[in-house]
């Protein structure tokens, strides 16, 4: 028995088979098979330069904020400006770097982020909103949804217009 309390004391005083608090490694869902998103009612208008908010509810965000280039194909009715200041366009509330335009498809590159670095991955909302001085203009019908496009990954958005 002695010889036993010895052994375990000695192991112990190796650190050999004591128990440690260890914090389990974090396993979020993988990006590769986004999660569905649903899609809301529109109110669309004929007026030119009105303002247009496209939503998706869960897109990959970065410690809350979307990163790299955004896509949205609006539908052929849509008339585009040549140009779109990156000032007249939001993600998530943040001024977009860059708006680029190539045919219907409106390339928007996120903002970069500023402070502490952060790795973490969630599914979460994504509001992207063109204020009045885009120059978007689009036509009726009442409900739309757009495409949306992250790298690899394909979302579908909902448009809103506001008069």
């Amino acid at each position: 028995m002695r010889r036993v309390a010895a052994a375990v004391v000695c192991l112990a005083g190796l650190g050999v088979g004591t128990a440690r608090a260890v914090n389990p490694p974090v396993i979020s869902r993988p990006i590769d098979n986004p999660l569905p998103t649903t899609a809301g009612a529109l109110h669309a208008t004929t007026k030119p330069g009105a303002a247009l908010t496209v939503t998706v509810t869960r897109f990959p965000l970065r410690c809350g904020h979307p990163i790299g280039i955004v896509k949205i194909v609006l539908p052929k009715t849509a008339h585009l400006p040549r140009r779109i200041d990156g000032a007249s366009v939001r993600l998530n509330g943040a001024t977009a770097l860059r708006v680029t335009i190539a045919g219907h498809t409106v390339s928007v590159t996120a903002p970069l982020p500023t402070g502490i670095t952060c790795h973490s991955i969630i599914a979460g909302p994504l509001t992207l909103a063109f204020n009045r001085t885009a120059g978007v203009s689009l036509t009726p019908p009442r409900k739309r949804t757009v495409p949306v496009r992250h790298g690899a990954h394909h979302y579908r958005g909902v448009l809103r217009l506001s008069s």
